[in-house]
């Protein structure tokens, strides 16, 4: 919602319906539960499958299965999961800054676009002595 424009719809994953449960403190990111998955919606990249994005931070058969809330700050979403190391459903924080992209699917993929080219060279030669993450 906003004062401008009232409210707006947000979409679905997979066109049966969603339901938000949280939103930052500055209205720009939206969670929740859509079509049997998670979901971060932003204005710059729409519905996000929060399974798919952070795929890298869990392990063979564990899943994100329902969202609760988002800091105030954006950064951190609460939930519920499918754990498949313990069989269980457990709850979850997820950290949704630092280990993005400390963890690439390809170490060498500094960059994670998918591909390793002269871009991750270029990144790692202009941040030459920067650390990204902790």
């Amino acid at each position: 919602w906003t004062p401008s424009g009232g409210f707006r719809l947000i979409g679905t994953l997979r066109g049966f319906g969603s339901q938000a449960r949280g939103i930052s403190g500055d209205g720009q990111i939206v969670v929740g539960n859509s079509d049997g998955s998670v979901y971060r919606w932003t204005q710059q990249h729409g519905m996000e499958d929060l399974n798919e994005v952070y795929w890298h931070l869990l392990r063979d058969g564990s899943r994100m299965t329902a969202v609760y809330d988002i800091s105030r700050n954006g950064r951190y979403i609460v939930g519920q999961g499918y754990n498949a190391q313990t069989g269980r459903y457990e709850a979850f924080l997820l950290d949704t800054q630092g280990n993005y992209r400390c963890q690439p699917a390809n170490p060498a993929d500094v960059n994670g676009d998918g591909v390793v080219d002269d871009a991750d060279l270029l990144e790692v030669l202009f941040n030459f002595g920067w650390q990204r993450c902790p």
